[in-house]
């Protein structure tokens, strides 16, 4: 590429970090790539999104490699010498950004394994493309009239249409209030965002009202801070649209004093409702179990460490239970592994149903669940629910129109003294649970802590055991 970088300075001039990542955001998303970059003549290009770091592309000449030849893609990258060697590198797409017949920059999306690009991917990227040397044009002829100083009214025009659509594109809008008259000023952008008429009236009342209570609380406070003590804030906001639907909101501001007093306060307002729903999805992902939709080890382990931690309160931890299923492989053999499947998912169901909405059930194995109960420390009460649950799972449920017997083991730990530390209660609840199963399963053990009298079960009187290991 060009070292001459007058057609890119106008644009890091006029346009911030924050503008230049969001566009890179905007492709991620729209191409579903964890990294792009926009690799321009001078600073060196930009990585952003994904686990890919800044410093994947260190020593590839892209430039080069690229050429000027329009869209490249490389799918597979072991597959091409000039990248074969780059570490977290596995497929490549770029495309030049061209201006005056001149390659300005390259805007290039990338993933760490390999992956099929198609025609339609391919053509979004051209369409993001397109927007940066639209935002390259723009930028150079608005640093070209602040030089001279003149005024060509219908370049600006132009220029305002093509921001207006890469603004409906990255839904984003920019707002204006003067803090002397109250005066509020929108872009069409922000109108679509709370879904009002392009145009119409607006009052920052008006505008308030669609905030939730919670963000227009945390909103008026940062902005009384910020215009006593200048400066600005960015906020996601909670709001809901003339039209009823729920959206959230990245509100960025900033104060603009003159003779050292708050005159305006301006910024921008970007629709995020996908990001955060993609946020909400990753989160289920990360915490649930994907078979019986309750919460998984990790979750459990955590949760478990916070309560310990907390120690005495009001939502204090009461005990540990750790379940295990009496018979879950002969299931498996007999009926066959959609069973087996179900079986799961209808145990998370009962214990969730005996122990409540307050305590955390969670899948912790292959066939072994943790409960966290929360509450009152009182053993007659948590030995009612361990033998609650021990007959509501010894309940036989329909398989294919074929009953199938289940039955279930369970330790169970009160929380507190002696043992606060999770990993402690964990070796108690298993030392219960071993228990459990020696006095003949389907049965539950309650821990004792003197280990000088025998444990209590469902049965009859047990004595606690030690197991080697850990679940």
């Amino acid at each position: 590429m060009p070292t001459n970088d007058s057609a890119v300075s106008p644009l890091l001039r006029h346009m911030d970090g924050r503008s230049i990542d969001d566009l890179l955001d905007l492709a991620c998303m729209a191409l579903d790539m964890p990294g792009a970059m926009l690799l321009l003549s001078a600073p060196p290009g930009r990585v952003r999104r994904g686990t890919l770091k800044a410093d994947v592309l260190d020593g590839v000449d892209l430039a080069a490699f690229h050429g000027t030849g329009g869209l490249r893609v490389v799918e597979d990258t072991r597959a091409d010498a000039t990248l074969a060697h780059v570490a977290r590198l596995g497929f490549y797409a770029g495309v030049p950004v061209e201006l005056d017949g001149e390659t300005k920059a390259i805007l290039a999306v990338f993933d760490a394994c390999p992956r099929a690009f198609p025609a339609s991917a391919a053509a979004g990227l051209e369409r993001v493309a397109g927007v940066v040397a639209g935002l390259l044009r723009m930028a150079t002829r608005t640093d070209a009239i602040t030089r001279e100083a003149q005024g060509r009214e219908a370049d600006l025009v132009r220029y305002r249409k093509m921001y207006e659509r890469s603004s409906s594109l990255a839904r984003i809008g920019v707002w204006e209030c003067d803090l002397v008259t109250g005066e509020l000023t929108w872009t069409d952008g922000i109108y679509d965002i709370f879904g009002l008429p392009r145009g119409s009236p607006i009052t920052r009342e008006t505008a308030l009202r669609l905030y939730s209570d919670e963000s227009r609380e945390q909103m008026e406070r940062l902005r009384s801070r910020c215009v006593a003590e200048g400066g600005g804030f960015t906020l996601d906001i909670e709001v809901r649209t003339m039209t009823g639907q729920a959206r959230w909101v990245r509100l960025s501001a900033e104060v603009e004093t003159v003779d050292d007093r708050p005159a305006r306060i301006f910024g921008t307002k970007q629709d995020i409702t996908l990001e955060r729903q993609l946020m909400d999805r990753l989160r289920v992902l990360a915490e649930c179990d994907p078979l019986t939709g309750i919460a998984n080890r990790g979750v459990f382990e955590a949760r478990l460490a916070e309560a310990a931690a907390a120690g005495e309160g009001r939502n204090r931890l009461a005990a540990l239970v750790i379940v295990d299923i009496d018979g879950f492989k002969q299931i498996n053999d007999t009926f066959g592994h959609a069973a087996g499947d179900e079986c799961l998912r209808e145990v998370a169901r009962r214990l969730r149903g005996v122990f409540g909405a307050d305590a955390l059930v969670a899948r912790i194995g292959g066939d072994e669940f943790g409960v966290l109960a929360f509450g009152p420390r009182e053993e007659a009460a948590i030995a009612s629910l361990a033998a609650c649950a021990v007959a509501s799972l010894a309940v036989p449920f329909v398989w294919r129109h074929r009953p199938v017997s289940i039955n279930g083991s369970m330790g169970v730990t009160l929380a507190g003294s002696p043992a606060h530390a999770p990993s402690d209660l964990f070796a108690q609840a298993d030392r219960a649970l071993y228990a459990a199963k020696a006095a003949g399963r389907s049965t539950y053990c309650l821990f004792d802590p003197q280990r000088h009298r025998p444990g209590q079960s469902g049965r009859r009187p047990v004595a606690v055991v030690s197991r080697n290991s850990l679940p």
